[in-house]
């Protein structure tokens, strides 16, 4: 039996709502930038392009770089440590947005947002995964990845209310001049993380299966490990990835959407967004979480997360197409709602697929591979795609909703073919994690 198993119910519980709401603020710090590129962009004077560099590639790219070697100190150390420092930091680079007067300053702020952030997802998913087994680890994974989900909502709606409270506000500050409403905002959602990064040194850490909290493991056996199973991961991570470009290209894009094609202010976007992502999407995280661990207890499918994620990447076809096309907005409303129910379902079972055929040693830094490949395709590649082709190929801002599209039915068949190869391959990597750990 895995050692966290042995504590309480009530600390493990403990510890998946300390990191809901550290994932939570991580993405409302990380999805800002999206609700407010349009008066970012009046202000700094900077293209899509531009825009889409600094909220996708950018980001994804220091969050690679720095992801791996933060895991495996992760893996090897103390996590909670290492994961409150990261909050802390990233905290800090999203109110230093607040300070940007120059593209350049907000391309900095952005970097260190990346490297903070990239600290979170290896550690807790390493500590949640010690502490569930693995047909529990869905339903854990899910309620952790629905702080996802609900911090995107809370991004759209509470960015929006300050844009609107802050219009009026006029701060000027000695050495730093005038405030504008967009770098108030900035200043007023970063702030707050530094007493989460408090709170997460209040969780207790489990034991790692059969390592030590401090003994880590040899990289040349990690290495061997990913290597000799490298099919499973493979795929995996390219269906994940390919998932994420086509779902977080809508993410970054649809206030501005909303904005470019029915005429709303800032805003209002933000709040019909942020109810949408609010109702539909942590609703779609924990239901198919759920369904992942009941098909595995019930049906011993080991492969249920995979298979959770392809029927979710079929489900978004059909309304992400309709919705950026319709010219109503109730329907434009009504097809988004079903598009985000199925769009958030793989936030909790595909980081779960990684801890499932990964031994305890290990799953900070195979986290932290699986991360910081799908940043780079789907918050590097997705965003700045649309971005691309509204800029260069249709060269009119007005028809970001052929962009959209396209990049959506291209990521998603990639996904759905990634993943519908792996099936096989990736239930026989979990049954060689399964004798690993135990050995």
């Amino acid at each position: 039996m895995q050692r966290g198993l042995a504590y309480p119910a009530r600390a493990r519980w403990y510890a998946v709502a300390v990191f809901f709401l550290a994932y939570l603020i991580s993405i409302v710090d990380r999805q800002l930038l999206s609700l407010l590129l349009v008066p970012i962009q009046d202000d700094l004077q900077v293209s899509d392009t531009l825009m889409s560099t600094l909220h996708g590639f950018t980001f994804a790219f220091f969050y690679s770089v720095m992801g791996l070697p933060i895991a495996r100190m992760i893996d090897a150390g103390n996590r909670r440590l290492i994961i409150s420092v990261g909050i802390f930091v990233w905290s800090i680079a999203t109110a230093s947005c607040g300070l940007a007067t120059e593209y350049w300053h907000l391309l900095i702020a952005r970097t260190l947002v990346a490297t903070g952030e990239a600290a979170l997802l290896p550690g807790a998913c390493s500590i949640i995964a010690d502490y569930f087994a693995p047909d529990e680890r869905g339903k854990a994974m899910g309620i952790f990845s629905s702080g996802g989900t609900f911090g995107n909502s809370l991004s759209m709606l509470a960015g929006g209310v300050l844009f609107a409270a802050f219009s009026d506000f006029d701060l000027v500050l000695p050495f730093v001049g005038r405030f504008e409403t967009w770098q108030l905002v900035f200043v007023a959602i970063g702030l707050p993380g530094v007493l989460v990064a408090a709170l997460v040194l209040t969780v207790r850490s489990p034991g790692r299966g059969s390592s030590s909290e401090s003994a880590g493991v040899p990289l040349a056996v990690v290495i061997r490990y990913f290597r000799d199973n490298r099919f499973s991961y493979t795929l995996t991570i390219a269906g994940i990835s390919f998932y994420f470009a086509g779902m977080l290209a809508y993410l970054a894009w649809t206030p501005t959407l909303l904005i470019r094609n029915h005429g709303m202010a800032l805003g209002e976007a933000g709040a019909i967004y942020g109810l949408v992502l609010l109702f539909f999407g942590p609703t779609g995280t924990f239901l198919w979480g759920w369904l992942a661990d009941w098909l595995q207890r019930s049906r011993g499918r080991t492969d249920s997360k995979v298979l959770c994620t392809i029927f979710a990447c079929v489900g978004m076809i059909v309304p992400g197409i309709v919705y950026p096309l319709m010219g109503n907005v109730t329907s434009t409303i009504l097809f988004m709602a079903v598009f985000v129910f199925f769009a958030s379902a793989p936030l909790g079972t595909a980081p779960a697929t990684i801890q499932d055929m990964t031994p305890g040693p290990m799953r900070g830094q195979a986290t932290a591979l699986y991360t910081g490949i799908l940043n780079i395709i789907g918050f590097g590649v997705g965003p700045l795609l649309v971005a691309l082709l509204t800029d260069n190929l249709f060269a009119d801002p007005g028809l970001l909703r052929y962009s959209m599209v396209i990049v959506l039915i291209v990521a998603l068949v990639i996904a759905v073919a990634c993943l519908g190869a792996i099936l096989r391959a990736y239930r026989q990597t979990v049954a060689v994690c399964a004798r690993w750990e135990t050995a």
